[in-house]
C-alpha cells in the first residue's frame, strides 16, 4: 500500500495511527478521590520541624520492635 501510494511505510504508519487517536472518543479527565480526612493537621510540636525530621520520626525512630 506505501508502495502503490508512493510514501515510506513509516509515513503511512503515522498516518493511520493519527486517524485512529482522533477517531476515538476522549476519555474523561481524570479526577483523584478526596481521601483526607478530618483533624487540624501535624500534632502539636510538629509543626515547625523540616519534613526530613518528621520522616525521620515516623520511619526510623518511631519503629518498634515487634
Amino acid at each position: 500500500m506505501a508502495r502503490a501510494r508512493g510514501v515510506p511505510f513509516r509515513a503511512l504508519v503515522a498516518e493511520a495511527l493519527q486517524k485512529l487517536l482522533t477517531a476515538q472518543v476522549p476519555a474523561t479527565q481524570f479526577k483523584l478521590a478526596d481521601t483526607t480526612f478530618g483533624g487540624d493537621g501535624l500534632v502539636d510540636g510538629l509543626h515547625d520541624l523540616q519534613w526530613e525530621r518528621i520522616s525521620s520520626l515516623v520511619y526510623d525512630e518511631g519503629a518498634t520492635d515487634e
